[in-house]
């Protein structure tokens, strides 16, 4: 829901309470939570994890636990982000910038003036609860929805307006949600179908002779799958037939065959078991460490801020906060941005 239409719904609940009616609120978005509701009562997994006030809640360690992976107080592990000193140059341009994006659909605004840099080889996560904009970022850098104010470059040049087949020729892959394989199909043979589309799509099948295009697929084919042993494995499994993770790394995978210079990842944690999201996880530090910056759309935060150089928050449709992975964990903006 956007800011006005979350108003909306708390004066609702509001005028119904004067009323006399009594109203169980099944909600996520703190927000509304902390102006319509007088009691909380917080679950995880079928627990009860906390109740009390919506300040109350928004407070409890176990309640910041389930929704972010850790309490303000923790330090960030070793593990998170990268070193500061080791990390990709912020001083080079960036290869992907949005500046004051808006974008709406119909009468609904979505994203509100919003800021992002991507630079060569970083990592970078945009975080967010539901329905804070973060697909819709990404179909705006994708050109399936064109923003209505703002810029976006990719490499120095506009891509705002352009079609989604032109953008990702210039080098931006995308693995969208719900991973989106060819379930009929083999791992190698999912992979094949996106190394033809891909020197379709770029002009290579135009400009070689077919001998020429099905070498170069081939080996560009066996170099991803190199790049994932799970699936090198089982390359002649129909991927219907793979586990959810490896359907996952099967849709990074077929992005990867297009060679593309940005990979934009839109949740490839969602509806993951915990291993195999560390799996997913580990496969994006493989493929940021050939060089490829990656931009990840995350729900999960924790997963996340364990592979990201830095991450920006969105809430609203605005950039809430930003900073490197480690900032995020350590001085309380991710559990502010999200919970309070």
């Amino acid at each position: 829901m956007t800011p006005e239409e979350i108003a909306a719904m708390v004066d609702d609940i509001v005028a119904l309470r004067g009323r006399g009616y009594t109203i169980i609120v099944i909600e996520h978005h703190m927000d509304l939570i902390a102006a319509a509701c007088d009691r909380v009562i917080a679950l995880d997994h079928g627990e009860v994890i906390a109740a009390g006030t919506p300040s109350e809640i928004a407070a409890h360690p176990e309640v910041i636990r389930a929704y972010l992976g850790s309490t303000r107080a923790e330090s960030a592990p070793a593990s998170i982000g990268a070193d500061a000193s080791a990390g990709p140059s912020l001083e080079v341009s960036p290869i992907l910038e949005l500046a004051g994006v808006h974008a709406s659909y119909g009468p609904a605004a979505v994203l509100q003036g919003i800021d992002i840099e991507v630079h060569p080889g970083e990592v970078v996560a945009l975080l967010g609860a539901n329905a804070a904009g973060k697909s819709t970022a990404i179909k705006t850098i994708m050109g399936k929805l064109r923003p209505s104010r703002g810029e976006i470059r990719f490499m120095g040049r506009r891509v705002d307006g352009r079609p989604t087949n032109e953008i990702v020729r210039m080098g931006i892959g995308i693995v969208p949600e719900g991973r989106r394989v060819f379930y009929e199909l083999t791992v190698l043979e999912n992979l094949e179908a996106a190394a033809e589309a891909s020197a379709a799509a770029t002009g290579k099948a135009r400009t070689r002779a077919g001998a020429d295009v099905r070498a170069a697929n081939q080996s560009q084919v066996e170099q991803v799958i190199n790049l994932f042993p799970v699936l090198a494995e089982r390359r002649s499994q129909l991927a219907g037939t793979l586990s959810g993770g490896e359907q996952q790394m099967l849709a990074i995978a077929r992005a990867l065959v297009a060679s593309p210079q940005l990979i934009c990842m839109d949740e490839p944690s969602m509806g993951l078991a915990p291993i195999m999201v560390d799996r997913v996880m580990e496969a994006i530090r493989e493929i940021n460490g050939t060089g490829t910056a990656v931009l990840l759309v995350e729900q999960n935060a924790q997963a996340a801020l364990s592979v990201a150089d830095r991450a920006y928050i969105l809430r609203d449709g605005r950039i809430a906060a930003s900073g490197t992975a480690a900032e995020m964990l350590t001085d309380g903006k991710l559990a502010s941005a999200y919970l309070i």
